[in-house]
């Protein structure tokens, strides 16, 4: 729940500063804990920035509110009360450096969720922010999980990354964000919306710090599958699934494949990999309720496009009859396999 205050002009005075901070700042905590009220009393339907309706279910939403302060001279040393709700009160400089470094809504959401309740002087979040970021960059994986062996490679990084995001690479880094706007603008219909939320939310949990090797990764794999000239499909497939936490991060199984072409053939050989991937992941991990999502690369017709994204997502048991999963993988080649 996003709140925001604005002081149009300082006095200058810190005192009387400080003042009005504490004035706006408790009430736009009481705005926000009575927005969280209503909407939590009875489901919803709301319009997002695409205007696509969403029925939003209030009492099934853990909510965190964020105070923005916009305020040129922020008197130093000052703490603000973020009250006794999930808040978070930053100033619109603290709140746009957040998404600037990391450029990820569900990572910086992973942030705050990292600091509520923990008092901080207003308008030095980047110092907060490497703090956390450093400790981070020395701590360790943990144990790979049970799924994680057979030769699959282990890739990590800290949730809070050192280095802005993309800076090595900025096209590998904005793949992801290229496939996220084609999935957002697709028309599925508005039974299916909230669905397309937990599909980009899926993949927006790919961590900051691996999103230019992934990124990378498929990008070769597209520019391969284009050169094809044979009359065979030719596809690469890279699967990346998750650690032993359900976070923030990879919580299910994604799937990026690039084919040569869009053809019913390839679009049923895209189906069965998820297919097969969400059943195989089920069985190895004996989690419930996890979501795979596959999204396809194939060449495209429009010249100012790249590539035409096409998406899969399975959620829960498929019950899969065990002759037509052995039939599966009589046909399927191996893919890369990395867990992060």
């Amino acid at each position: 729940m996003l709140q925001s205050k604005s002081r149009a002009e300082s006095s200058g005075e810190a005192d009387r500063e400080r003042g009005w901070l504490d004035k706006n700042i408790a009430r736009a905590l009481r705005q926000a804990a009575g927005s969280v009220r209503a909407l939590r009393s009875r489901s919803r339907t709301m319009s997002n920035r695409r205007g696509n309706s969403v029925e939003v279910h209030g009492d099934e939403i853990d909510w965190l509110t964020v105070v923005l302060i916009d305020h040129d001279e922020v008197p130093a040393g000052y703490t603000p009360d973020s009250g006794e709700e999930r808040a978070v009160v930053l100033t619109r400089g603290d709140w746009e450096f957040l998404f600037d470094h990391l450029r990820s809504a569900t990572w910086v959401l992973d942030y705050l969720d990292r600091v509520v309740g923990e008092p901080f002087e207003l308008g030095r979040e980047p110092v907060r922010y490497y703090e956390i970021a450093a400790s981070d960059d020395l701590a360790d994986a943990g144990d790979l999980p049970a799924w994680g062996a057979n030769g699959r490679t282990h890739a990590w990084a800290g949730r809070a990354p050192l280095e802005p995001a993309g800076h090595a690479e900025t096209e590998a880094h904005f793949l992801l964000r290229s496939v996220q706007e084609d999935i957002g603008r697709t028309e599925i219909g508005r039974e299916r919306e909230l669905e397309r939320l937990e599909v980009l939310r899926h993949l927006d949990g790919i961590p900051v710090g691996l999103r230019v090797e992934v990124g990378r990764r498929v990008l070769e794999f597209v520019d391969a599958t284009r050169k094809w000239r044979r009359a065979t499909l030719a596809t690469r497939t890279r699967v990346i699934l998750p650690g032993s936490a359900r976070s923030a991060g990879v919580d299910g199984p994604l799937m990026f494949m690039a084919a040569s072409e869009l053809t019913p053939t390839s679009e049923a050989v895209f189906r069965t990999r998820a297919e097969l991937l969400h059943h195989d992941f089920g069985l190895e991990s004996g989690w419930e309720g996890y979501r795979t999502t596959g999204v396809l690369l194939t060449p495209s017709s429009d010249h100012q496009k790249a590539w035409t994204t096409s998406m899969v997502t399975a959620q829960g048991n498929l019950d899969l009859d065990p002759s037509y999963v052995t039939e599966l993988r009589r046909y399927h080649d191996v893919t890369r396999v990395d867990v992060l």
